[in-house]
């Protein structure tokens, strides 16, 4: 009877906490697509989670994990994100090279 119980209670709460990763992962995303910036890089600092938080006219953007973001990209290059999108471009100035990611 016990384990009855534990099998229902068990699947129960995982997807609670499913449901919450989700929502907060959403409302992050929903959060950074309405942001619109651009300009040069100023500062790039990464999180224990290789999450970028860059600065761009003296104001700090958090992106979300953004794969070969790290790789690719270096304090004085362009970065522009448009509200209500979900891509953001990098430019490297000097050689013109185009980054793209999705959100």
């Amino acid at each position: 009877m016990f384990y009855k119980r534990l099998l229902l209670i068990v699947p129960f709460i995982f997807g609670i906490y499913l449901v919450i990763f989700l929502i907060l992962t959403h409302q992050n995303n929903k959060n950074l697509t309405s942001v619109n910036f651009d300009g040069e890089i100023e500062k790039i600092e990464y999180s224990d989670k290789s999450i970028a938080t860059v600065c761009i006219k003296g104001q700090n953007y958090t992106l979300t994990y953004l794969p070969n973001f790290r790789k690719q990209v270096r304090v004085g290059y362009y970065i522009r994100k448009r509200a209500n999108d979900n891509k953001i471009v990098v430019t490297n100035i000097i050689t013109r090279e185009i980054y793209k990611y999705e959100l």
